[in-house]
């Protein structure tokens, strides 16, 4: 289904066929049931835990919180007898729910923040006082309702939206401390940007521009800093020439390695040995 179309099915209003504000009775939570109508049930007082019998699914819910329950969907909504549960509840048809429960669902509409909570709180509210007046209030009913369900759709998403960054700046962490483990392990070894990107099963240029922007510096800045810093532990033990260290710790040559380590250092090899033991 396109963008388009999802959009389109919300054109429709829903219809409100009953609402109560009632204490339950035992035998909803003793025995599966089903309705005709969508239900939306909104606790008040007490708490519940709604269980669909088909997929076996079950969402725990306290004051404040809200259920979605789909038409001809068998559920049991158990709660503690002694305590009791009081809700709002609202029978009503709509025919984009099917499209809608794709999107909003019971696992994530009482995740909402607190400051939305309190407008949806007003909204139930509202609803109650407009049912059973008249035409117009039933109007103003519907109209209410469906500003409800919108609400829960538009927060749905900002709350997908976050995981979806969230997990996406977790991954890119992991990436991160894997590129720099490989290269912690590695650095003795001549190391391709590709080799790294392989070894992690990413693309090279993927890797470069995560590394970049959660380090802010390259891959290869950071390879260049491990193989100086392992350089001048080497320095300071004093048991092996400039030469050597360079080719242990991962450079080409002594020359090219003694200028980097002036780049890094402030001073030649030479000197910053000469200046340890001196």
């Amino acid at each position: 289904m396109t963008s388009r179309q999802y959009e389109e099915c919300f054109k429709t209003i829903p219809d409100i066929i009953y609402v109560s504000e009632m204490d339950f009775d035992t035998v909803w939570s003793k025995v599966a049931h089903s309705g005709k109508q969508h239900e939306l049930l909104h606790i008040l007082d007490g708490s519940m835990e709604l269980v669909f019998e088909d997929n076996g699914k079950t969402f725990k819910g306290e004051p404040g919180n809200t259920f979605i329950i789909p038409a001809d969907t068998t559920h049991r909504d158990t709660f503690n007898y002694s305590k009791g549960l009081k809700v709002l509840l609202i029978h009503f048809s709509w025919g984009a729910l099917p499209e809608y429960f794709t999107k909003v669902n019971n696992s994530n509409i009482n995740k909402i923040p607190k400051e939305s909570a309190f407008e949806i709180s007003c909204l139930f509210d509202a609803i109650r006082m407009d049912s059973g007046h008249g035409t117009e209030d039933h109007i103003l009913a519907n109209a209410r309702l469906i500003n409800l369900l919108m609400l829960f759709h538009r927060e749905t998403a900002i709350l997908q939206k976050k995981k979806i960054k969230n997990d996406t700046s977790s991954n890119q962490k992991r990436l991160l401390v894997a590129a720099k483990n490989y290269i912690e392990k590695n650095y003795t070894k001549p190391i391709r940007l590709e080799e790294v990107a392989a070894a992690l099963e990413v693309s090279p240029f993927y890797l470069s521009r995560i590394f970049s922007r959660e380090s802010d510096f390259s891959l290869f800045r950071y390879l260049t800093e491990i193989r100086i810093h392992e350089a001048k532990k080497l320095l300071w033990e004093g048991r092996h020439i400039v030469g050597d260290i360079a080719i242990m710790v991962g450079f080409e040559s002594s020359n090219y390695f003694s200028k980097v380590f002036k780049k890094y250092v402030g001073c030649s090899p030479t000197n910053y040995k000469a200046d340890d033991h001196g």
